[in-house]
């Protein structure tokens, strides 16, 4: 009997914390997570302990990061271009979309940038990757009244489940569960809890209260799964997802 639960629908990149993400065709699962995940952020020059997110600032998710890169092997952070909500195009290190995202907030902020190869946690939350299924999106989808973008919960990997049995939040049932996806294994640890964050939506910073409080009404306040890195390796949009007995 296969093993095999579905496949990879959709892969996403966030060069910098809580601004929206990357869509990618394939990534390289690293110690810490996806290459280049959450590995630069913006903070308090006040505090530089104190990572500035979408909860203080929520026309940050109306800003766009991407990586500028050719292959997802090269060493060290690349090069990334930010993307204001109006489309204009800046380099990383530019002063003009940070002075605006500043005088949004009214406090001053700093780049950071994670040491060279590794991500810690704190950057990257509590797990090395997030995942989300097909099944949980359509039923809060449902729920909501109009579709929800997948975008607003920051996955990494969002899951088509193809099984006859799978159903909304089954991946809660995963915990602890080893998954082999491409040439990556990662490991279950557990129900990724949710904040008022999923309340914005993506490229524009509007807020949608309701929508909290329905993933709390479907399934205690959680939407999609951590899991932790147990092998790196890539992973391509369309691999399939399968249960690892090895381990």
């Amino acid at each position: 009997m296969s093993n095999i639960i579905g496949l990879v629908e959709e892969l996403y990149v966030h060069p910098v914390k809580s601004m929206t993400g990357q869509l990618l065709q394939e990534a390289s699962v690293q110690s810490y997570g996806l290459y280049g995940d959450r590995a630069r952020g913006l903070v308090r020059a006040d505090n530089p302990d104190q990572f500035v997110t979408i909860t203080q600032i929520p026309q940050l998710a109306a800003y766009r990061a991407e990586l500028q890169i050719k292959t997802c092997h090269q060493p060290g952070w690349p090069e990334i271009t930010i993307y204001t909500p109006d489309g204009r195009a800046y380099n990383w290190e530019e002063e003009t979309w940070l002075a605006e995202l500043e005088q949004l907030a009214g406090i001053k902020m700093q780049r950071w940038e994670a040491p060279s190869g590794h991500v810690p946690k704190g950057a990257i939350e509590d797990g090395d990757l997030l995942l989300t299924t097909s099944h949980s999106l359509a039923a809060l989808s449902s729920l909501h009244g109009v579709p929800v973008d997948i975008r607003r919960f920051r996955p990494n990997l969002h899951l088509r489940l193809t099984t006859e049995d799978a159903t909304a939040y089954v991946e809660g049932s995963w915990q602890d569960r080893h998954l082999l996806v491409g040439e990556a294994v990662i490991q279950v640890t557990g129900n990724c809890p949710r904040c008022s964050i999923i309340n914005v939506e993506p490229l524009s910073g509007i807020i949608t209260p309701h929508l909290l409080k329905h993933v709390a009404r479907q399934n205690a306040i959680h939407f999609g799964v951590y899991a932790a890195v147990q092998t790196p390796g890539l992973i391509r949009v369309g691999d399939p997802i399968q249960f690892h007995s090895s381990y």
